[in-house]
């Protein structure tokens, strides 16, 4: 018999403001966010109010224990409708969680085969890496819903709030950057009753180092008690720096003004400032039209090319210079007092005279640019 599915919100509640600071006398509060719910029966029409009525259920035991609040409805539907229709595992149940600020997503099914009913609900840990536990109750038909769905409740709250001791933390992934700097941001220890906050507060600790693309972590079995390992998935190595477009500057003369090296962790940051430093190398030899991007090759997995395209174009060159507010003195009289300051000239090809260097500006002069190529010296301070 085809089971026809109906996608239904299992509507979830916030507890009273306040319980996330300190009502449960220094027990950690954990946030769960309860996801749509997949529907399975014969008769859809038989269970339109079912989602509701196990929502409300479920609600009321998980609010019974002072350590646990319930994400808004509102919250997990906005989350959802962000990423649009589609059907919700773990994956997804662990995305939505960070974006709600939860702590542990439950996602499952109702079904309904022969009069008799099943509530499954699977426990994600929005932090770690796959399912943390699966809770179900089962009834012997619709008029034990009720019984069955508190059930599920109870299972749910004893399956998220065991404690469990670590008994060992790794460190995986990481082929660049040494453990003991990895190990340098976790604060959990060895010893430690596991912690959702805590574990929440490392891997931020450790993402925000600058090094990775994603950081994950798994809760794996370690004798009778748990192992937290933390999985890193760094950022690519900087193979190779290469440039194209130079003529005029050698490749060596952009190397000397550049602190990005091969055999570096990418960051795009420093990508972008030694861009900006290259084009004031060029400005600094008079091309100031000169234009520098950049694009990164993967050659293979964990290996980046910096590639910096460089557009030269022709230098600036000083067609004329013009005084205005000389009274007493003629402009021939003032070109003399600026030496390193020369008009373009018949042999300007083969000299520097006529070539526009920013170390021969000075201040309170004015360098102003026409569309002609002419440049003004006005007496004004800037």
């Amino acid at each position: 018999m085809e089971k026809p599915i109906l996608i239904a919100f299992l509507f979830c509640f916030l507890l009273p403001g306040g319980l996330l600071e300190g009502k449960a006398r220094g027990q950690e509060v954990v946030k769960i966010g309860v996801l749509p719910l997949r529907v399975y029966a014969a008769d859809r029409q038989k269970l339109a109010g079912w989602p509701k009525r196990v929502a409300t259920i479920l609600s009321q035991e998980l609010a019974k224990d002072e350590r646990i609040v319930l994400v808004e409805e509102d919250q997990v539907r906005d989350a959802l409708a962000r990423v649009g229709l589609m059907e919700v595992d773990e994956h997804l149940a662990r995305e939505i969680g960070r974006t709600v600020d939860a702590d542990y997503m439950i996602l499952g099914s109702i079904t309904q085969i022969d009069g008799s009913i099943s509530l499954d609900a699977r426990i994600v840990d929005v932090h770690l890496r796959g399912v943390m536990a699966s809770a179900f109750a089962v009834g012997k038909g619709p008029e034990d819903l009720d019984s069955t769905a508190r059930k599920l409740g109870q299972e749910v709250n004893i399956k998220v709030l065991r404690k469990e001791l670590i008994s060992k933390i790794l460190v995986e992934g990481n082929k660049a950057i040494e453990e003991g700097a990895i190990r340098s941001q976790i604060k959990m220890k060895e010893g430690d009753v596991f912690s959702s906050r805590a574990l929440r507060e490392d891997l931020k600790s450790i993402y925000q180092m600058g090094y990775f693309q994603d950081v994950l972590a798994e809760r794996r079995d370690w004798g009778r008690e748990k192992a937290i390992v933390f999985i890193v998935e760094e950022k690519p190595v900087i193979k190779e720096i290469k440039f194209s477009g130079n003529k005029a500057l050698k490749t060596s003369d952009l190397q000397e003004v550049m602190t990005l090296k091969p055999r570096t962790i990418l960051n795009l940051n420093a990508v972008k400032e030694n861009t900006h430093k290259i084009l004031q190398k060029y400005r600094d030899e008079a091309y100031f039209a000169a234009e520098v991007q950049y694009e990164l090759e993967t050659p293979k997995k964990g290996e980046v090319i910096v590639h910096f395209k460089i557009q030269e174009h022709k230098k600036i060159r000083i067609k004329t210079i013009a005084f205005s507010g000389n009274l007493h003195f003629s402009d021939a009289q003032l070109k003399k007092l600026l030496p390193e300051t020369k008009e373009k000239g018949f042999f300007s090809w083969a000299t520097k005279s006529g070539v526009l260097l920013r170390s021969t500006i000075r201040a309170p002069r004015r360098w102003v640019f026409s569309s002609s190529r002419a440049v003004s010296i006005s007496q004004r301070s800037w």
